[in-house]
This record gives C-alpha cells, sequence and structure tokens, in this order.
C-alpha cells in the first residue's frame, strides 16, 4: 500500500511537470527561413551608431551605469543617454562620476 501511494504521488508530480520535446532539423530549418535575412533591417541613422567606447553602458534593475576615463566623456555619456531616454517617457536622474565610474 505503501509503494502504491508513492507511485501515484510521483506520477502525479510528473503530470504537473512541463512537457520536454525535443526539436528536429525540420523544424530549426523552418524557423530559419523565416528569420530575416540580415541586409533586410531598418537602417541605421548615423547618430543610432556609438563609435566611442565611454558611450557604452551597462543595465542595472533600475539605473544605467558605465565607465569613463574623464568626467567629461561621463558628462557626454549622460547627455547622449538623457536625449535617448526622455522621450521614451524614462524619468532620468542626475548623473554621478566617481572614480572612472558613472550612473
Amino acid at each position: 500500500m505503501r509503494h502504491a501511494a508513492l507511485v501515484l504521488m510521483f506520477a502525479s508530480a510528473a503530470s504537473a511537470a512541463p512537457e520536454l520535446r525535443y526539436t528536429g532539423i525540420d523544424q530549426v530549418k523552418a524557423l530559419a527561413a523565416e528569420t530575416p535575412a540580415v541586409g533586410e533591417a531598418r537602417p541605421v541613422a548615423g547618430s543610432d551608431v556609438i563609435t566611442e567606447a565611454h558611450i557604452l553602458v551597462q543595465a542595472g534593475k533600475d539605473v544605467l551605469f558605465g565607465y569613463a576615463d574623464t568626467p567629461a566623456q561621463a558628462a557626454a555619456a549622460a547627455a547622449y543617454w538623457t536625449a535617448a531616454l526622455k522621450p521614451a517617457g524614462v524619468t532620468v536622474g542626475a548623473p554621478e562620476y566617481k572614480n572612472n565610474f558613472f550612473t
């Protein structure tokens, strides 16, 4: 009786688990056929291309942060991201720079 109860308990847990499926090569090929080619992407305006490393940022839960060699580079990054985020409705705080790190 005890073994039967365990079998039923594990059977119900297994039926509640998500189903794992094998993705076959035919399905992968079908997905690849639906993927747009690189040349079909929207054209990027010159101002959308980041060419300087200090403009790159990383995202935390509620903050952007990055690294810059000088306060001027940090200010340039803050100006770039403020101009990008404010029109999207994101509230932008005052930028801070200390020890080559800015938020």
